[in-house]
């Protein structure tokens, strides 16, 4: 059947571009097509319908029970039709976002001033049931007063709700809900554009300037601000890349000053009424007890003293500072005089001094040693034979040492001549 194809789908196939009202029954089935619901499609249904009674104010029966057609929501189905039109059509059909707005507006107008144009009646001006006004109604006042708390409610519960012959009546309403909430989000942006700019250029004529701390401002703004058109109600607040920033930081202004950033946007204002359902009794807060203040003791000033000059007494003497015993004692350093110091320098030149002798000493015994170590005799005596002290260095024996023997064949001893004893000179 259609309804179950669009909730296979989801809300981006319930347009007008198709029907999705319930199949008319065929031969041997009561339920246009679809199945009978089983007990674990109930008992989600059942939970689909109180949830989406506390977040829409619907009546669970009425939801249940009314016979609703897609083709037939009045002037919703206006409202979706222009939306979709400025939004795929070239040029945007010919329609701005602020003509759709002021459909979805009117509608609330309509309610609150006892008109019967927008709800009793479908878009051929044929009359609709009471119950079927009353859901047009409720949905139009949640979608301009409360929309995003309101279609992040219906799209979730949509997706919750089963397809069933139970719930074919409710499933058709929360598509209807959910249509709504997407041609809203295709125009919000773009229709506060277009209403920024000649609402604060009205604001300014009447005020000189723009001062949302101002009460009167605020009610300005909300009532069509001089007529700009209705104040534009918002899907999502996250038009602050798709439109001019002046155009975003105008409405900044005015959720800080209008708004105090704290309570959710009610773009309805003063031009529209409440929602036309049994209203929730308002919660007061209970007071805070708070005790009784505690009075305060009285200030009495102390009497000023006699000023008396210093005595000394026996007791002022001077004592002996003793300091407190650490763990570990710091022993004080022992003054300096100038001849330690100089005894200290001169001590330390001997050390260094000897240090450096010692050093050269060794340096030259090693080097002594070294060259004995390479001295070689045998070579040494054959260079002094064959120096020929005996005949000089010339053959002919006419050299430095020459008549010098230095020969070992002329070489001999004779040892000296001792005198005679005195003895043997006695006679």
């Amino acid at each position: 059947s259609s309804a179950a194809a669009a909730s296979a789908s989801g809300s981006s196939a319930i347009t007008h571009e198709g029907n999705v009202k319930p199949a008319t029954g065929t031969a041997g089935s009561a339920t246009g097509g679809t199945g009978v619901c089983g007990p674990e499609q109930t008992l989600k249904g059942t939970q689909s319908l109180v949830k989406f009674s506390d977040c829409a104010n619907v009546d669970q029966m009425m939801a249940m029970v009314t016979d609703f057609d897609n083709d037939n929501f009045g002037m919703l189905d206006l409202f979706e039709d222009c939306a979709h039109a400025y939004e795929k059509d070239p040029l945007h059909g010919g329609k701005s976002a602020m003509d759709c707005m002021k459909i979805l507006h009117n509608i609330i107008l309509d309610d609150t001033e006892g008109g019967a144009t927008s709800t009793n009646t479908n878009a051929k001006g044929e009359a609709l049931s009471d119950k079927v006004s009353q859901a047009i109604s409720t949905l139009a006042h949640h979608l301009y007063e409360d929309a995003e708390s309101f279609c992040e409610c219906s799209a979730n519960i949509n997706k919750e709700t089963p397809t069933c012959s139970s719930f074919i009546n409710f499933k058709t309403l929360l598509f209807e809900a959910v249509d709504a909430c997407k041609s809203l989000d295709a125009i919000d942006c773009a229709a506060w554009e277009e209403f920024y700019t000649p609402c604060k250029q009205n604001l300014i004529q009447m005020f000189d300037k723009v001062d949302f701390d101002n009460a009167a401002q605020c009610s300005y703004v909300e009532s069509q601000c001089g007529g700009a058109g209705p104040f534009p109600a918002f899907r999502r607040l996250d038009c602050g890349g798709e439109i001019a920033k002046s155009a975003w930081d105008f409405h900044t202004m005015y959720s800080r000053g209008c708004l105090k950033s704290s309570t959710p946007l009610s773009p309805s204002g003063s031009s529209s009424g409440t929602v036309p359902v049994s209203p929730t009794p308002a919660v007061h807060p209970t007071p805070a007890v708070h005790p009784p203040p505690t009075p305060a003791k009285p200030y009495t000033p102390s009497p000023p003293k006699h000023f008396e000059p210093w005595k000394p007494t026996n007791t002022d003497e001077k004592k002996p500072y003793y300091a407190p015993n650490d763990d570990k004692e710091v022993k004080p350093e022992a003054p300096k005089s100038y001849g330690s110091s100089h005894s200290t320098r001169t001590l330390h030149f001997f050390r260094n001094t000897f240090f450096l002798l010692l050093i050269v000493c060794g340096a030259g015994y090693i080097y002594v040693k070294k060259r004995r170590e390479n001295f070689n005799y045998a070579r040494f005596r054959a260079m002094r034979q064959n120096r020929n002290y005996g005949g000089g260095l010339h053959p002919s024996g006419s050299g430095e040492y020459a008549g010098v023997s230095m020969m070992e064949d002329s070489c001999s001893f004779e040892p000296p001549t001792l005198p005679p004893t005195p003895s043997s000179t006695m006679i």
